[in-house]
């Protein structure tokens, strides 16, 4: 390659189960590569290590090298091992009281795809995923709003003080809320966050909080429920680590 002039616009950077790869590429295509093995538990650590080799490769320094970048990219399989290992945060549900059992229904994609058609005619292989929240730490409270965003009932206060009690004896590590129409208006999703925040400020612990309407504001209440659980469960601890 011929000497290069010019400093590298983006950096790309995949963080696999073994190794974190880097590539770095100017306006002319011109490339570099560099390479560090994986921190799983502190993915920062590869990064910066494998973006640094990166740098060396290219002959400028690391400073030089975020300084003047255009577009970082990150992928990585973290997430993804998390799920599968099933290792991420102990999580608590609350929810619309009647949707108790949703995550155990889930949708038919979610157990089905990729089976072959010879497996989908034989129930007896069929396998659902283990939720990512099980049914004791799952709480349904009394309120609804309806697709056009109207209050029909109001939401039973007394309800999420109790089960977000329940919640912290059982020493989760998140609690994600899901409301039905939260998407619409999330007032309810909002004021029983507040709870739960103000019951962990009195029992002392350190939980975090998630809500559907900030994580996945979207119709369809399995979407933001999978959504919510997976963030609390298995993202936010990338994004930590990247911050």
């Amino acid at each position: 390659m011929d000497q290069i002039t010019t400093n590298p616009i983006v950096i790309g950077i995949d963080a696999g189960g073994t190794m974190t790869d880097t590539i770095l590429v100017d306006q002319d295509g011109h490339f570099k590569i560099g390479k560090s093995a994986t921190t799983p538990k502190n993915e920062a650590e590869g990064f910066l290590a494998s973006a640094e080799d990166a740098a060396e490769a290219w002959g400028i320094s690391l400073q030089d090298l975020f300084s003047g970048v255009n577009v970082v990219l990150y992928s990585g399989t973290g997430m993804l091992n998390t799920l599968l290992s099933r290792t991420g945060r102990k999580l608590g549900l609350i929810t619309t009281k009647g949707l108790e059992d949703m995550i155990l229904m889930g949708r038919g994609l979610q157990a089905w795809a990729d089976y072959s058609y010879a497996d989908r005619l034989h129930a007896v292989t069929h396998h659902h995923p283990d939720p990512l929240v099980p049914r004791r730490r799952t709480h349904g409270v009394t309120e609804r709003i309806d697709q056009f965003g109207d209050i029909i009932l109001p939401l039973y206060e007394h309800e999420v003080h109790a089960a977000a009690k329940k919640l912290i004896a059982d020493k989760v590590e998140a609690i994600c809320i899901m409301t039905v129409f939260s998407h619409v208006n999330p007032a309810h999703e909002k004021r029983i966050a507040e709870i739960c925040r103000e019951e962990i400020a009195a029992a002392g612990a350190d939980i975090l909080v998630y809500t559907s309407h900030e994580v996945r504001p979207v119709i369809r209440e399995q979407s933001r429920l999978n959504s919510v659980l997976i963030e609390a469960y298995a993202t936010s601890r990338g994004r930590k680590q990247l911050k």
